[in-house]
């Protein structure tokens, strides 16, 4: 499935508490007239967050209660998962888990904020399809792949992968699933300027940016990795959008 005018998600990241750190992130998304800045789940950094950007705002977590009481937070979305930054950190996430998470968030906040849910890039294609699509008949907006920076294995360690590796795997999972539902599908992780043109040739609706503006010294360095990605997806107008941005998830 082609997509026209792909959705650029900023992600400051789910383990990034650093408020600092999130506002250069919130700046440089906000420069370049992002369609979405991801944090973690902290009020305090959405309230930073709100004063550094006009970009709707998105929460993660893996927490299901944290993510309801978010909701009350006024935020624009909701996103079970980034799963991929907490596998170093000993958490290992199930099929099971995701569709429990994803039951609780959707069925609590009743389609007052959308929710977006991450398929975890370590499962088998089978379990990502048949997650994908219990995902969508619960009610998710959209789905996020990712390219899971660590193999996973039966006695839980990890293996590390190169930036390309990971980016092919998104990329495999792009293709895997935004042919089997109708809902969004994001690409995340491993992507920059030098390979989004292939996600979106894959199938997504749009892009999930985070490690590669993350580690930039500078919010001018972030502008201009950003901007060299707004380009590739042909998203060029400077205009500001219209209130909380009328290209949400239900318009993709």
């Amino acid at each position: 499935m082609s997509h026209s005018n792909p959705l650029l998600k900023v992600i400051a990241g789910i383990a990034n508490f650093d408020a600092d750190r999130v506002e250069r992130v919130c700046q440089a998304a906000e420069t370049v007239n992002a369609d979405w800045v991801d944090l973690a789940c902290d009020v305090r950094l959405l309230a930073m967050a709100r004063r550094a950007t006009t970009c709707p705002l998105m929460i993660s977590s893996v927490d299901a209660q944290n993510l309801i009481e978010a909701a009350s937070w006024g935020v624009d979305a909701l996103e079970v998962g980034n799963f991929d930054a907490l596998y170093d950190q000993g958490f290992f996430i199930t099929a099971g888990q995701v569709h429990e998470l994803a039951r609780q968030v959707i069925t609590a906040v009743g389609g007052r904020v959308p929710v977006s849910v991450t398929v975890p890039g370590h499962l088998s294609q089978e379990a990502q399809l048949a997650l994908a699509l219990e995902l969508e008949t619960l009610g998710a907006a959209m789905l996020q792949t990712e390219g899971a920076s660590a193999v996973v294995t039966l006695n839980k360690t990890v293996q590390p992968v190169s930036a390309e590796e990971k980016a092919q795997r998104t990329l495999a999972h792009v293709r895997l699933l935004s042919q089997v539902v109708s809902i969004p599908v994001i690409a995340a992780s491993g992507l920059y300027h030098g390979n989004v043109a292939e996600a979106i040739g894959a199938g997504a609706a749009g892009v999930g940016i985070g490690s590669a503006i993350n580690r930039l010294p500078s919010v001018e360095a972030m502008v201009d990795e950003l901007q060299a990605i707004q380009t590739v997806l042909g998203n060029t107008s400077t205009a500001k959008p219209a209130v909380a941005v009328a290209r949400n998830l239900a318009a993709v």
